[in-house]
């Protein structure tokens, strides 16, 4: 049966293999000599993201992978060995192993920037689902049989009603055709947006690889040059041996053959070879000769020997006279030299100073020049003209601390006050001036006069840091210095009383301690400045004025605060701006009577021009305002017409409320006062360095 079963049959018959337990093949096939391991060190299994997964074929084999790893390996040490042989080359050492407890740590060093990371790229990719639109689910019910059966005769549109019952079926055709038509649409417009976003990261791609193919060339660059530079190093070695090889070889030639002339000549002149005829010549004729003279000389030699002290001595004195004489010259034209030098160094170093100081002086005048265009385009051509000049706010010309159009003038209102009862007390007697100057009666005037005749809304009273630290003290603000009382008003006014460290402010005490020098009456000054700080800490009514003009008089006040001499921030300021009144031509009066009187010389004297006389101009009640602050700096501004009206106005103010003024003249008094100004306006403007521009403006 064996044989007639193996004669049917190719094959050797076996026994066949139990039904595998698991569902999926042996990946391995049958083979017996396989051992299993554990899964986790198999090859097809990857541990993490399946994003950058190994894809292992389904019919691939451990060996043939343990095969490829070796040989991957073997390749991968290969190179190594040759990295490690050319950096030994280029003698390029690697980083060594780290000692125990450390280890080495890769750092980005390459010239752009590159993310060091063992994670796959991943991105958040969104897709659009089918559209559908959601429709009501009707229910299907089937009623119940009800009521007994009966049957009839239908006639035509009985049964069945065309527009009736075709309505649900149009219904469905157009809705079905609209919510296709927009599904279409709505997938045209989201492959239009994926089109769009293909074309976006299209574009990114090139542009990444066009900045990676830059970089690559840079790099590739940079690696020809080294390789260059390593060629040049290594020819400009090779040079330095040959050089080197040369320069010894060039060294021993010439230490070997340097000294063969020498023992060649020496060696001849041993043998005979070389006689010296100049020797021979030399024994022959000369020494003879050369004896026979030395022998005559001798002789000559013992007859001057007697004579020769006597000659010595004379030649001796008569040379040394005469370069004596040649050294008194040498030195005298070295002398002359010397003094014509300096005196051409010093006549260059003068006009070389001279030079400078003229650039010097052309600078600032040039500076000046443009700082004074500058002035008048910022400060004067854009001021407010304005009528009514003593309904404008009279004010410190003081830069920093005014921010408005004013008009200014030394010392504010209250100096220009100071000035015209300084000149009145002069011309008044001593009866007058205890009738008149009394605080009560300069209080009640200058409380009337700012009340009724200063115009302006508010006036500013600048206040020194000394004050401002004794409002600190007292736990209250400048605002609420008119509102002091009881202990706390009587110490200021005692603060006020101290003229060396007190007053008001800076301006205050320079005016007090200059007084008497330019001719201001230093007492009246004194009682206006206390009779100003009796009224701001409202004094009683005995010594102040009335309790009602008073405080009318406080609401018109503005305190601000200046720093104290020294301190205060004036860089900023760049010049003083006078505003003038306006000079004209002088018109001569003549009659035909004095012409009759002039002699010939005024006629001959006449024939030639002459120099034109200039007057000021008539005052108009007008006045340029100027806001001495500016954006870049500032300017202190005084106006000439506008503080000479407010002490015309002043004395007119006096001359009508006082009668110890009644019979005062207003003008005559007004040119004192002017003239008191002019020299206090000087020596005020002479304590700033800063440039003076006058602007002639009425």
């Amino acid at each position: 049966q064996t044989q007639d079963y193996n004669s049917n049959f190719s094959a050797v018959p076996k026994v066949v293999s139990s039904k595998p337990k698991y569902k999926y093949k042996d990946p391995y096939g049958k083979d017996d000599n396989y051992i299993p391991q554990n899964i986790m060190y198999d090859k097809r299994v990857y541990r993490g993201t399946s994003q950058g997964a190994k894809v292992i074929s389904f019919h691939s084999k451990p060996e043939d992978m343990n095969m490829q790893e070796r040989r991957e390996r073997q390749r991968l040490a290969k190179l190594r060995q040759q990295e490690n042989a050319e950096q030994y080359t280029r003698r390029e050492i690697p980083t060594p192993e780290p000692i125990s407890g450390r280890q080495n740590l890769d750092v980005q060093t390459d010239q752009f920037v590159e993310e060091l990371t063992d994670k796959a790229p991943c991105y958040d990719i969104g897709s659009q689902t089918e559209f559908k639109l959601e429709q009501r689910v009707l229910d299907f019910s089937i009623p119940e049989k009800n009521g007994e059966d009966f049957c009839g005769q239908t006639e035509d549109g009985d049964l069945f009603i065309f527009d009736d019952d075709v309505e649900p079926i149009l219904q469905v055709l157009c809705g079905k055709t609209l919510e296709h038509a927009k599904m279409e649409v709505l997938e045209e417009e989201e492959l239009k947006y994926m089109r769009e976003e293909q074309k976006h990261f299209q574009k990114l791609r090139e542009d990444e690889i066009a900045e990676a193919q830059k970089l690559e060339a840079i790099e590739l660059r940079k690696k020809q040059e080294i390789e260059r530079r390593k060629q040049q190093h290594k020819v400009k070695k090779l040079e330095k041996i040959a050089a080197h090889k040369k320069f010894t070889c060039r060294q021993l030639a010439k230490k070997f053959f340097a000294p063969l002339t020498s023992h060649a000549i020496v060696s001849l002149k041993e043998r005979g070879a070389m006689i010296d005829s100049f020797n021979s010549q030399l024994q022959e004729n000369v020494v003879p000769w050369l004896y026979e003279k030395v022998n005559e000389f001798m002789i000559d030699d013992e007859l001057h020997e007697a004579n020769n002290d006597k000659v010595l001595i004379d030649f001796m004195s008569i040379e040394m006279q005469g370069h004596r004489s040649m050294i008194e010259k040498e030195h005298k034209r070295l002398e002359d030299e010397r003094i014509l030098a300096e005196e051409a160094e010093k006549q260059r170093l003068n006009e070389k100073e001279q030079r400078r100081l003229e650039r010097e002086r052309r600078r600032k005048e040039e500076e000046l020049r443009k700082l004074k265009e500058d002035i008048k385009e910022r400060f004067v051509t854009s001021g407010e003209p304005v009528e009514g000049i003593v309904a404008q706010e009279l004010s410190t010309p003081c830069a920093d601390l005014i921010s408005k159009s004013i008009i200014g003038a030394i010392g504010g209102p209250f100096a220009q006050i100071a000035l015209v009862l300084s000149v009145l007390k002069d011309t008044q007697s001593e009866d007058e001036y205890e009738e008149f100057y009394s605080k009560k009666n300069v209080a009640q005037f200058l409380i009337f006069y700012a009340i009724s005749h200063m115009k302006s809304e508010q006036f500013t009273v600048l206040m020194g840091k000394h004050i401002e630290a004794f409002m600190q003290e007292t736990d209250q603000t400048m605002d609420d210095i008119t509102k002091l009382t009881g202990p706390k008003a009587k110490a200021f006014r005692e603060l006020m009383k101290d003229r060396t460290n007190g007053m008001l402010n800076a301006e205050f005490r320079y005016l007090f301690s200059i007084a008497e020098e330019i001719g201001i009456n230093q007492e009246v000054f004194g009682m206006i400045h206390d009779v100003l700080a009796d009224i701001i800490t409202r004094k009683p009514k005995a010594k102040g004025g009335s309790e009602t003009k008073q405080d009318q008089f406080l609401k018109k006040i503005k305190v601000a605060t200046v720093p104290e001499e020294g301190t205060e921030d004036l860089d900023n300021c760049k010049a003083i701006v006078r505003i003038k009144i306006p000079m004209v031509e002088k018109k001569e009066e003549g009659s035909d009577e004095d012409s009759d009187d002039k002699s010939e010389d005024q006629e001959e004297g006449e024939d030639k021009k002459k120099e034109p006389v200039m007057v000021e101009s008539p005052i108009e009640d007008k006045v340029h305002l100027i806001n001495p602050k500016g954006t870049d700096y500032n300017i202190m501004v005084l106006h000439q017409a506008g503080s000479r009206v407010f002490r015309k106005d002043i004395l007119s103010s006096l001359k009508k409320i006082m009668p110890t003024f009644e019979d005062i003249e207003v003008d005559n008094v007004s040119k004192e006062v002017d003239e008191l100004v002019q020299k206090l306006e000087e020596k005020w403007i002479s304590r700033f360095e800063y440039p003076v521009f006058d602007f002639e403006l009425n």
